[in-house]
């Protein structure tokens, strides 16, 4: 998808983005380069993966071990499963690719006209100082505290976690929505008046919840207000499927790129506590 690109830096975040999937981590190409420009992408992903786990599953692969996917997988698969399993992640590879040039040819690449729009109309400037707000009342942790390796080692960015006491997710700053998930709204992100982009992640593994007990309060595009009500989520479904309600809260490695500088070890209330700046 992001070949049809024209811009540069769009190739040079997929591509960033793209080797961590490697070693089984797809955070990074889920939120700084699919969801940004369209959920096609995505959903061509999911299915790309889907038919290599069901050849797989059909083939028999089997693993000795629990670990990561990707290349990292060679070192627990069955040996006499491996040529199958190397065929089951090429599968997986290469069916996303025909399937989003497929769509390319038929519908065009959809090159985020709307996010551009809403771009526009908020007006940027990167020289700014932008402080930004806790967008849940809780505890805030250093983000090494937050038991998930893609925040705690900041692939994603530098942040931290809110261990949360509200249920309703606050606008950090005032900006644009840059990036929803429609099929799970367990995540949002916002691009602020000074280009930063900051990532909202309720809870840890609840993708696996398909959307059940979360809310968005706005739309992709839509221009947003310092503490107004953007997601809400249902901490006490969160935590019945077993699951951690910490709200994660990352600046990414989009945009602007001067460091934020967190507060840790602080309880706060949403929308009146500066948490970073």
């Amino acid at each position: 998808y992001l070949l049809a690109k024209k811009h540069s830096k769009d190739r040079d975040i997929a591509m960033s983005s793209f080797i961590p999937t490697l070693v089984g981590i797809s955070e990074p190409a889920i939120f700084a380069a699919n969801l940004k420009y369209s959920v096609i992408p995505f959903v061509c992903s999911c299915l790309g993966a889907g038919c290599g786990g069901a050849f797989m599953k059909l083939a028999g692969v089997r693993a000795i071990g629990q670990g990561l996917t990707g290349i990292l997988g060679l070192l627990i698969v069955v040996p006499n499963k491996l040529v199958f399993y190397v065929i089951g992640n090429l599968i997986a590879f290469i069916v996303p690719i025909v399937l989003i040039v497929i769509y390319n040819k038929t519908k065009g690449v959809p090159h985020g006209e709307e996010e551009e729009e809403a771009e526009s109309a908020l007006t940027i400037d990167e020289t700014a100082k932008v402080p930004v707000k806790a967008v849940v009342d809780g505890k805030v942790i250093a983000i090494e505290d937050v038991k998930d390796g893609i925040f705690s080692e900041k692939v994603l960015g530098d942040g931290v976690g809110i261990i949360p006491t509200s249920e309703t997710v606050l606008a950090p700053a005032e900006g644009e929505i840059c990036t929803v998930m429609e099929a799970s709204k367990h995540a949002i992100g916002v691009r602020t008046t000074n280009n930063s982009v900051f990532l909202i992640h309720v809870g840890i593994e609840t993708v696996s919840m398909n959307g059940e007990g979360f809310e968005y309060l706005v739309k992709k595009g839509q221009h947003v207000k310092e503490g107004q009500p953007i997601l809400k989520f249902d901490k006490a479904k969160i935590e019945a499927k077993g699951l951690n309600p910490v709200v994660v809260f990352v600046k990414t490695d989009e945009g602007n790129q001067t460091p934020v500088a967190f507060k840790t070890g602080i309880n706060v209330k949403a929308g009146k506590d500066v948490i970073g700046e």
